[in-house]
């Protein structure tokens, strides 16, 4: 119960936190998003071409079955968490609430469990709702910067490579701006949501209670934990696939300017050149409290946490 009660309290937490965060930012958030719909953001088929609307598309598609699939997770856990507990109510006359006791009322009596059960659900229904947005607009994000860098590396392949055309000496200084306010974007997001991605990835200390408890629960409650680990781990797996993205995608544009045919080009051609693999040498990575990389090694490590933890507690109660 105490798994449960530490989940409901983390769950609340982590929905307050979010909350507070959207009203906090809501003005940058909303500059934010209108930058997105202006130049040099949006798809222009005379920069790089048809495969601009096909790369859009794609994403969008992509983004669409994504966000999709995240939010039937989350519908799906709550409403067997929910559900068992009220099967078990109607069927056998159990007074169990879904994440833990609460002693400040009299459970064993009728009206007090069914205002308990109903705060309980609601609250924790509304929090995730929160947080799963909050994920999904921060995710959403960083797939956009992703799209963004692969338009560019569209746009360096399209460039006509002859110095003596001075189509082509204009095209890559709109390509070094363009690079620029990508790097930018991709700055300005990991700012403003650099406080919530530490919140979140500081209650994944929450599976820690979960694969503990799903150790002790009985055959029957096994179902309702791992949806709940599968669940609280699509947050940092989607932080950290789309992280890995934005910082190979980065990488990938130096690829595309070395790829150039810049010999015996104009000289400042190959220094527009220059500076767009000098600012993609590194790479992006997005970090969490300005040290942990959202990467898919950072996942991997995460998801090993809860076995170190268990460890720990066989160490020391065996």
């Amino acid at each position: 119960m105490v798994a449960r009660t530490t989940l409901f309290a983390v769950g609340i937490s982590l929905g307050s936190f979010s909350g507070c965060f959207v009203m906090w930012n809501r003005t940058k958030l909303g500059k934010l998003l209108d930058k997105l719909e202006k130049e040099p953001f949006l798809a222009n088929s005379e920069r790089g071409g048809l495969e601009e609307d096909k790369l859009i598309r794609r994403w969008f598609i992509f983004n669409y079955i994504q966000s999709t699939v995240f939010c039937a997770i989350v519908v799906i856990t709550l409403s067997i968490g929910i559900g068992n507990v009220l099967f078990k109510r109607i069927k056998y006359n159990d007074r169990q609430l879904p994440y833990g006791p609460l002693t400040i009322l009299n459970v064993t009596q009728s009206h007090n469990y069914e205002i308990l059960l109903l705060y309980q659900s609601g609250v924790i229904i509304y929090c995730c709702l929160i947080v799963a947005s909050t994920v999904l607009i921060f995710t959403g994000l960083l797939s956009f910067v992703t799209v963004q860098f692969k338009l560019l590396q569209n746009y360096l392949k399209s460039i006509l490579y002859c110095s003596y055309k001075a189509m082509s000496k204009k095209s890559l200084k709109n390509a070094v701006l363009y690079h620029l306010n990508i790097i930018a974007l991709t700055k300005e997001i990991e700012e403003i949501f650099n406080p919530l991605l530490t919140m979140q990835f500081a209650c994944l200390l929450t599976l820690c209670f979960e694969v503990y408890q799903a150790s002790v629960a009985p055959p029957s409650g096994v179902q309702q934990i791992l949806l709940e680990i599968i669940t609280i781990l699509n947050m940092p797996l989607l932080f950290c696939y789309w992280g890995e993205q934005v910082t190979h995608e980065s990488e990938q544009v130096r690829r595309a300017a070395y790829d150039a045919d810049f010999i015996g080009t104009d000289l400042r051609f190959q220094k527009g050149l220059i500076i767009i693999m000098h600012n993609s040498q590194d790479g992006i990575q997005i970090k969490a409290a300005k040290v942990i990389p959202t990467s898919l090694l950072t996942f991997a490590s995460v998801r090993c946490l809860p076995v170190y933890f268990n460890i720990l507690l066989f160490l020391v109660y065996c």
